[in-house]
Parts: structure tokens; C-alpha cells; sequence
């Protein structure tokens, strides 16, 4: 088996199944995947069919599963609000210098950390551009398995990025905020125009918890008193909001700086993500699809937007 086939088998075993499926699915008729088959079989047939760039697409949105965070911004003015369809972004990549680098994208050399560079346009639509940036992350020891020498590796990383063309809304996937920041400021540079951090107020947070299935835990940040913060956490899946305890501190009107919820996103499929409402932050702690995060931000969208 080649290197390539290999990496993407390991990679594709590490996927959840319904992740897995809902790839083959998607690419079903592109490909000639068959959905209804074994899990073994389905990787086979994405290895033998499916070219390695696609699948490394893939890979780059799920490279930190488990850790997906996405951060929110609003965004209005400069090059980017002139983009209607994937024609006019074409003719704005060109306008900045970027029209042919993703044609020769193997000559792109990225520096040390942290800058991030923009590298690729993932997918564009009426809606929504899905663009992905590449940086050299800061580096790290690891042992040598054969040689049991202590070396370092500087991995390569990648951060997302989505615009919602027709309200500006603009979410940066990436692992930290400090990188967030960064992938802003390259934004700017770029296209010009006004970003702003979007942050969740206590309003905000009082809908995310009506809307979602259960309140899993809360962290309140009193304004008096010697408690800094206070972090509650339901016992086993219960409900958070059915305790008194809990009751009694959201009545008091005490600041709230983050929930972790759950929602169903399919009969008998339940997801789990936290929100950090200082940093306009959303964070899965498992495995989340393309339609699970699309999902949930637009609901941040609506929320932030009322």
C-alpha cells in the first residue's frame, strides 16, 4: 500500500461512522461510493476512489476532532461585501495577488508560527465562503519511536474560515484565540473592511438554554462576595435546570460566562458543545459533522441577530 493510501486509511478509521457515511454520501455519485455497505468496505472504497486532496479536505476539518472551536466576528465594508457569486471572488483574489497561488499551492512556503497564510478556497456559494488558511505551529519535543531520541516537530495546522455573505456573520475555526486574532488581522489586510468580536450577553445565554435539550453545566462570575467564579455541573445526564440550586443563582441575575449544552441533532444522535460568551466562542468536545457546526452557529446567528 502507498504512503498515501495509507495515511488516508488511518485517518478515515479515527472517523465516527455517521461522519464517515455522511462523506460517502455526499460524494456517492461523484465517486460511485456505495452508502450501504459494511464500515471496512467503505473505507476501502473511499481509498480506492476518492483522490487524496479530497479526502485531505476532509482531514482538514477534522485534524482536531474532539477540539473544534470556532470563534464569531461580524464583518461589513471592504472587498468581501462586493462578493455575490464565486466570479466575483475569483476577480477579488486576483485584485490582491492571490489568483494563482492556490494553482501552485506546493510553492507556498509557510514561516514559523503564527502567522497564518491564506491558501485555499474550500467552497463558495450564494450564502456562505468557506476559504482555509495553513501555519506552521509552534513546535514540539516527541520521541523517536526507532531511535528513542528526543526530536522536534513543528506540525502544520489549519484554520477555517466562513463568511455569511448576506449578514456579514463570519466564524474562524481554529484551536486558540490568540490564532483567531491573527487569521482577523490577514482578513484585513487583505480585503479591508470592519471586524468586529462578537460576544454572548446573559439575554443570549438565557436563549441558548431554551433552545437546547439539556443545560449540562454553567459557570457564574459573582460581582460580590469572596467566590471568583462558580462552576456548576449536573450529576450524570441530568438536567441542570431542574435544580434548585441552580434556579436560585440565574434568578439572582448573576453574570454568566459560559454553558455547556446539548441538543438532538438526529433521533437518538445527541451533541454536546460548550460556549464561552466573553470570547464568542463554541466548542465541540466530540466528534462534530459539517451539518452539526452549520447547525449550531446558525442558531448563534439568530440569537446574536435578535
Amino acid at each position: 500500500m502507498s504512503e498515501e493510501r495509507t495515511r488516508a486509511t488511518l485517518f478515515l478509521e479515527r472517523l465516527p461512522d455517521r461522519i464517515l457515511r455522511d462523506f460517502v454520501r455526499r460524494y456517492r455519485k461523484r465517486f460511485g461510493l456505495r452508502c450501504s455497505v459494511a464500515r471496512p468496505e467503505l473505507i476501502r472504497q473511499v481509498v480506492d476512489r476518492v483522490p487524496i486532496d479530497v479526502v485531505e479536505e476532509l482531514y482538514a476539518q477534522y485534524e482536531d476532532a474532539g477540539n473544534v472551536t470556532t470563534f464569531l466576528y461580524g464583518h461589513a465594508g471592504g472587498l468581501l461585501n462586493k462578493v455575490r457569486n464565486i466570479q466575483d471572488l475569483n476577480h477579488i483574489l486576483m485584485r490582491v495577488g492571490l489568483g494563482s497561488q492556490f494553482r501552485h499551492q506546493e510553492k507556498v512556503k509557510l514561516k514559523q508560527y503564527p502567522q497564518p497564510v491564506f491558501f485555499d478556497v474550500l467552497s463558495a456559494g450564494k450564502r456562505r465562503i468557506k476559504t482555509r488558511f495553513e501555519y506552521v505551529g509552534e513546535s514540539m519535543p516527541y520521541r523517536d519511536p526507532e531511535t528513542r531520541e528526543l526530536k522536534v516537530i513543528s506540525p502544520l495546522r489549519t484554520v477555517v474560515s466562513v463568511l455569511h455573505l448576506a449578514s456579514g456573520f463570519l466564524e474562524v475555526r481554529t484551536r486558540d484565540q490568540a490564532t483567531s486574532t491573527r487569521t482577523i488581522r490577514v482578513l484585513y489586510r487583505l480585503f479591508g473592511g470592519r471586524f468586529k468580536k462578537l460576544k454572548f450577553s446573559r439575554q443570549h445565554l438565557g436563549q441558548w438554554i431554551e433552545w437546547a435539550k439539556t443545560l449540562r453545566n454553567a459557570r457564574f462570575r459573582p460581582l460580590t462576595g469572596v467566590l471568583s467564579s462558580l462552576w456548576m455541573t449536573a450529576r450524570r445526564d441530568l438536567d441542570l435546570r431542574q435544580e434548585k440550586t441552580f434556579r436560585e443563582w440565574w434568578t439572582r441575575g448573576e453574570p454568566v460566562s459560559g454553558i455547556y449544552v446539548q441538543f438532538e441533532h438526529r433521533r437518538g444522535q445527541v451533541v454536546g458543545f460548550g460556549i464561552n460568551a466573553q470570547l464568542g466562542k463554541l466548542f465541540f468536545r466530540s466528534f462534530a459533522s459539517e451539518d452539526v457546526i452549520t447547525l449550531v452557529v446558525a442558531e448563534a446567528e439568530r440569537i446574536l441577530a435578535a
